[in-house]
């Protein structure tokens, strides 16, 4: 680009440099429109999940130091045996641990009462 040219956006060309882009790329630079409604955003059924597992650092932590010693996180699952399966896998020993290594997270089940009766 030479001295004092400025880049044009395609979008704003118009006229012969607007059919010459359409030509050169094989489509013109219109707005699109919706080709689907079905595939709109919709909302999503919220349904109860009861069962829980809380993930929580071990006190003396070093870690706890970036994250805070309160530091928790609650996942939520429909059925206690996908909370299970989960808890299983979440606190099995890692392929890449190293021998000695011991897990730095703390995995507690946890249920919301509420939920768990009206659902059942």
């Amino acid at each position: 680009m030479l001295a004092g040219q400025r880049r044009r956006s395609l979008a704003r060309d118009s006229g012969p440099n607007q059919l010459a882009v359409e030509r050169r790329f094989g489509y013109g630079l219109r707005a699109m429109g919706i080709a689907n409604a079905q595939n709109l955003v919709r909302g999503v059924p919220v349904l109860p999940r009861p069962y829980g597992i809380r993930v929580s650092l071990r006190p003396g932590d070093p870690f706890a130091k970036l994250l805070g010693s309160d530091w928790q996180k609650t996942h939520w699952y429909f059925t206690a045996a996908e909370r299970d399966q989960k808890l299983e896998d979440m606190a099995r020993k890692h392929e890449y641990s190293r021998i000695g290594d011991q897990p730095a997270l703390v995995f507690e089940k946890v249920e919301n009462l509420s939920e768990s009766r009206s659902f059942a």
